[in-house]
């Protein structure tokens, strides 16, 4: 025996998606496939139904991220952030956006929250790097580089990350290095 169409378990009829979560579903589609202006829109539509919607205002926030709204951006990621203190994603971002706008002060203190609240991640250490890199301190961004590393050996892009900032200093040869160490970690995968 069958169950009723569009009726869930025991015959109930499964509950209607609310608005807000309609819109959060169309901007995360629309995010997926790089429609940035139209999954804002999206997530403005949700936020506004539900503004209490920490995940929308993270992703809200990337979206002007990827529009190169920075400023915007930072405005969402501070919301979710007073929403929910503990929310890396808005930590990391916006200490990403920060650093676009040139703050790299403030940007530091957001990667090092980030990092307080999850150490897992190698690509936290690596925008602390970029931010110590930009403030001048070049021998802090390299040793926090090396952390990220540590933290993620298989994220080729901490690699490639550390190896263009020793470019940036003319230090060819420590870049190849770099590249090499990403070889051989690879391979060792591989095999």
């Amino acid at each position: 025996m069958g169950v009723a169409r569009g009726r869930g378990r025991g015959g109930k009829k499964a509950p209607e998606k609310s608005d807000s979560v309609i819109a959060f579903e169309r901007g995360e589609h629309l995010f997926d496939d790089e429609k940035f202006k139209q999954a804002l829109v999206q997530f403005d539509k949700c936020v506004r139904l539900d503004p209490q919607n920490v995940q929308a205002l993270v992703y809200r926030g990337l979206c002007n991220q990827e529009l190169e709204k920075h400023v915007q951006a930072i405005a969402s990621f501070d919301k979710a952030i007073s929403l929910n203190a503990e929310c890396v994603e808005a930590y990391y971002q916006k200490g990403v956006s920060l650093g676009e706008l040139q703050k790299p002060q403030e940007a530091l203190e957001c990667f090092e929250i980030a990092i307080k609240l999850d150490p897992s991640q190698g690509t936290h250490f690596a925008g602390l790097a970029r931010s110590l890199f930009d403030l001048g301190n070049v021998q802090a961004a390299l040793d926090t580089f090396d952390k990220a590393i540590f933290v993620e050996p298989d994220n080729s892009s901490l690699y490639n990350s550390k190896a263009n900032t020793l470019v940036d200093l003319d230090r060819f040869e420590e870049a190849i290095q770099v590249l090499d160490k990403a070889i051989e970690y690879v391979l060792q995968l591989k095999y």
